[in-house]
């Protein structure tokens, strides 16, 4: 295990966060154990969550790592991992109540840090609610969290929205602007922005507020009313969010640039609005690099190099690089193979493969069939590619499938 601890001591002006260099599979066969840490890492229940946090305790106590480490690097890898999400983050288990008490450690105000507890207790009566199968019993928690925090704690905020857009959704109701939901989400993006402020976050972990615990719950909240506002049309604002989530989240954990480059595509001025020229070559992460792994950034360049300059040497380049990385994607927007619409919540999109050629076909055709000639300049290139994947000619006569697709 490799991993790399910012200590609070020296200059203190750096939280302690923890980064791990093995995957949680790899990190449980180098452990070894047929009942190590990582048979317990999706437990669904509070009790079987604590057991492997003691699991993984243990087995890193054996690395003869310190005991305090070894607790908080496990809790650590459970919250990644997903499983103690499930409970509210271990019910504020060690990670995040470290960062609070640092952040306590850190104000002159008792009335502050009387606030800092009082969230606190907020996010434990969350976590509380997440364990909760029964919708209306966890209304009523989260109610109560709303009333014992109602200015500094997102996270009670963000559940409710969850729950409110989930009931609409299946009911087959309109969500709406300016209603309940919207209300909801906008609370939790005010709180969020006073958590920061409570917390003195910005001094200390600025552009880092993501990989900072308690100020975690405050960059989600930004994205959700983004997805929001993109889903309801509303592309300037759903920018300006996904922007505030970037500017406190350098490395781009949620994604917000993929979000963001959707609201420019599907506003009015669409692949010859100027803002996708800095957008595309903008470069992401603690590394800097530029994007170039996504099929919807390669794919996404060559098309707007072709709506602005037709088939440039430029276009072709982008298109063949494109094609390079995955070469699945073009015989979906020709529609040679079926769109499959429904790929289920949860699954897994492998960079390069059929899942990621599909999802990109979903939500980016419209756009290559709104630009005229980019299907026919698309299928030109394609077939002389070496990589190409040409459907045959007795099934499909090399006729477009456009029958049947709705994802115009």
């Amino acid at each position: 295990v490799t991993m790399t601890m910012n200590s609070m001591n020296g200059a203190g002006k750096r939280f302690p966060i923890i980064t791990c260099s093995h995957s949680i599979s790899l990190l449980s066969a180098t452990l070894d154990g047929e009942n190590g840490p990582c048979d317990q890492v999706y437990a669904t229940t509070l009790q079987k969550n604590r057991l492997a946090l003691e699991s993984f305790t243990g087995a890193f106590t054996r690395l003869q790592l310190d005991p305090r480490t070894s607790r908080t690097l496990a809790t650590f890898l459970i919250c990644q991992s997903g499983g103690a999400q499930t409970q509210g983050w271990l019910a504020l288990d060690v990670f995040e109540r470290d960062h609070y008490e640092y952040c306590k450690h850190r104000l002159s105000s008792e009335m502050d840090r009387d606030t800092i507890d009082t969230v606190m207790k907020a996010n434990q009566i969350c976590s509380e609610a997440a364990a909760l199968e029964e919708i209306p019993m966890r209304m009523n928690k989260l109610r109560r969290a709303q009333s014992v925090c109602p200015d500094h704690c997102p996270m009670a905020y963000m559940m409710v929205f969850e729950i409110e857009v989930t009931k609409l959704t299946n009911a087959g109701s309109d969500i709406g602007i300016g209603g309940t939901v919207e209300r909801t989400i906008r609370k939790a993006v005010s709180a969020g922005r006073e958590l920061v402020t409570l917390l003195n976050a910005n001094d200390f972990a600025k552009g880092e507020l993501y990989s900072f615990e308690p100020t975690r719950c405050y960059v989600r909240s930004v994205y959700m009313l983004g997805s929001f506002l993109l889903y309801m049309g509303k592309h300037k604002e759903a920018f300006d969010c996904f922007q505030e989530c970037l500017a406190n989240d350098l490395a781009d954990n949620l994604g917000a640039r993929h979000k963001q480059l959707f609201c420019v595509l599907d506003g009015k001025k669409g692949l010859h609005d100027e803002r996708l020229r800095s957008l595309l070559k903008g470069k992401f992460g603690d590394d800097q690099y530029k994007d170039e792994i996504f099929s919807l950034w390669n794919y996404t360049r060559a098309l707007v190099a072709y709506a602005k300059d037709g088939k440039s040497d430029k276009a072709k380049s982008l298109l063949n690089f494109a094609m390079d990385k995955n070469p699945i994607a073009p015989p979906l927007l020709l529609c040679w193979e079926s769109i499959k619409t429904n790929m289920g919540m949860h699954t897994l999109i492998s960079i390069g493969c059929h899942t990621e050629a599909n999802d990109y076909a979903i939500d980016n055709r419209k756009y290559w069939m709104k630009c005229e000639g980019a299907i026919e300049w698309l299928e030109e290139e394609y077939v002389n590619h070496p990589k190409a994947v040409l459907p045959s000619i007795n099934k499909l006569g090399r006729k477009r499938l456009s029958e049947g697709n709705d994802l115009l």
